[in-house]
């Protein structure tokens, strides 16, 4: 049982506290033109687990008894009715869909719950389908330069999974003919992107291979370039040797590597499989997302033996709140409340307002555990959330 006086105060502190959100994907104002309840429900992650319904009485219950155990919805439930002053049912579907558009008839109604209702001061925005871009406002998104399609580059017409190539945004075909201008165009445009303001690089790529970055060397890597016939393994040194320049070069440029671990294809997307590309790039910072779920032990190893790794657990209370929990404790007590930060990394306001209520819920009661036990007290607890929803963010990310 947590104290009824202790976990309260907590709770309020943290409600009240102006954030540096370190991860999210906010769309465009266009997409917020014309926006309903099935938009938002198709672009949170709810959509990942069950499609959204029809907008019929019977559809949205069967879809409610099939998603209420589950925290992508819960927090989302939870946000619509502070927001909206409705949950959604077969009964309030029409209403709660007739409130949201005439909410974001208001064309700033997006942007006013980011810093009105979530009390942001900033979010580092991940433009994947735009990298480098900060939505047009940059009075409240700082951005991040995402690196992902420099990996598929040894080919011209290959893109990520996001539809990107380095071509389309980085560099031209015909600047690019052999691989030794490739490597001189990327760390130009690298430079570029942190000249232009990027306050991070940016690395998903464990949505499409694997984490396990070996050190290998330019003659290895130059194989697959323009390869017509790569094999897997000359592609793999070539993106390996691509992962290695792109965080050499962060560390001369002073600038933090965000890599999302954990779930993404599931195979050796666990954090531990970053131990030597960590282990040999002691200057650069490395931000380690989602606090490796389901791996979580590995970001926990990591962050105790390495001075340059940063636990940011983004994501993680939306994916699973208990283990958001029991994460947060265990980060603090290897790491210390100097390394850790958070972000709603979500695509519309409201779910970013279900994110942060879901961080205030596991980071309250985390902390309200140490107070409890005896580790530090209420004041104390209240240091470490400024220290991770504020200052640490502000430091990272040169705010």
């Amino acid at each position: 049982m947590y104290n009824n006086r202790i976990l309260p105060e907590i709770r309020d502190y943290i409600a009240g506290h102006r954030i540096i959100s370190s991860h999210c994907h906010h769309l465009p104002d266009e997409e917020f033109s014309n926006i309903g309840l099935s938009y938002i429900l198709e672009n949170s992650y709810c959509a990942w687990m069950e499609p959204a319904p029809k907008m019929e009485r019977d559809a949205v219950d069967v879809y409610v008894n099939k998603m209420k155990t589950n925290t992508y919805f819960r927090w989302l439930q939870r946000s619509l009715l502070e927001l909206y002053g409705l949950e959604l049912s077969g009964d309030t579907y029409l209403e709660l869909d007739k409130r949201i558009r005439a909410a974001h008839t208001d064309p700033d109604h997006h942007l006013n719950l980011l810093r009105e209702t979530c009390n942001y001061e900033y979010n580092v925005l991940d433009n994947y389908w735009a990298p480098g871009t900060n939505n047009g406002h940059p009075e409240i998104f700082k951005h991040t330069y995402r690196c992902d399609s420099f990996l598929c580059a040894y080919d011209y017409d290959i893109k990520t999974q996001d539809g990107v190539s380095a071509y389309d945004f980085a560099m031209r075909k015909e600047d690019t003919p052999d691989f030794d201008s490739f490597v001189r165009n990327m760390e130009q445009a690298i430079r570029a992107g942190k000249a232009n303001g990027a306050s991070a690089i940016k690395l998903a790529i464990a949505y499409f291979r694997s984490l396990d970055i070996e050190k290998t060397t330019y003659e290895m890597a130059s194989e697959a370039f323009l390869n017509p016939n790569p094999s897997e393994e000359q592609i793999k040194w070539f993106s390996d040797f691509v992962v290695w320049e792109v965080v050499q070069l962060a560390a001369e440029l002073d600038i933090p590597v965000l890599i999302h671990t954990g779930l993404g294809m599931l195979y050796k997307s666990n954090a531990m499989s970053l131990r030597l590309l960590i282990d040999e790039n002691p200057g650069t910072r490395f931000v380690l997302f989602h606090g490796g779920f389901p791996w979580t032990d590995d970001v926990l190893g990591l962050l105790h033996n390495y001075k340059n790794v940063i636990a940011d657990f983004n994501w993680l209370p939306l994916i699973c709140t208990n283990k958001a929990i029991e994460f947060i404790i265990n980060a603090l007590e290897t790491g210390g409340a100097h390394r850790m930060c958070w972000g709603c990394d979500t695509w519309t306001s409201e779910e970013s307002y279900g994110a942060r209520l879901a961080m205030e819920h596991a980071l309250g009661i985390a902390l309200t555990h140490f107070v409890q036990d005896g580790a530090f007290d209420v004041e104390y607890a209240k240091y470490v959330v400024t220290r991770i929803l504020y200052e640490n963010p502000k430091e990272i990310f040169k705010i």
